[in-house]
């Protein structure tokens, strides 16, 4: 089998699965601990 004259994408970062423990640790900041980085009024 060649691959002559063809493309391949190899980045997946897009489309990489973030693991379970990942998921977990982020899961408070993703649904809970809201706001705009560039506000002067964050803690």
């Amino acid at each position: 089998m060649t691959i002559e004259n063809k493309t391949i994408y190899m980045d997946n970062s897009a489309t990489t699965p973030v693991r379970r423990e990942v998921v977990e640790e982020m899961l408070h900041y993703l649904t809970e601990n809201l706001g705009n980085p560039y506000s002067i009024w964050l803690k």
